[in-house]
């Protein structure tokens, strides 16, 4: 079985039902990561090959997060954010002492 988590958090619960799913259909899996962020959240083994993956219950949350960011990446975004600067001027040299 996968190691004991917090049983009352819903993506602890997801790690735990994918892991034991895969280990009953004969895969090596890792134990859970639970809060540990320097881990994968999954590690699967074949062989010598270890395959790490972060595992999300709900995509909404992490697909916003990209999704903002690229939209930061782009080169309108920068263009738009220059013009802004220029016209206005930096936040950080208004903050009040």
């Amino acid at each position: 079985s996968a190691a004991s988590i917090g049983t009352g958090n819903a993506g602890f619960i997801y790690e735990r039902d994918v892991i034991l799913a895969l280990r009953n259909s004969g895969f090596t899996v890792s134990d859970p990561a639970g809060a540990d962020s320097a881990k994968a959240d999954l590690e699967l083994t074949s062989g010598f090959k270890t395959i790490k993956f972060e595992l999300k219950e709900k995509l909404s949350a992490d697909f916003a997060r990209n999704e903002i960011w690229n939209i930061r990446k782009s080169d309108q975004f920068k263009s738009i954010a220059k013009q802004v600067y220029l016209k206005h001027g930096s936040r950080l040299g208004r903050r009040s002492r």
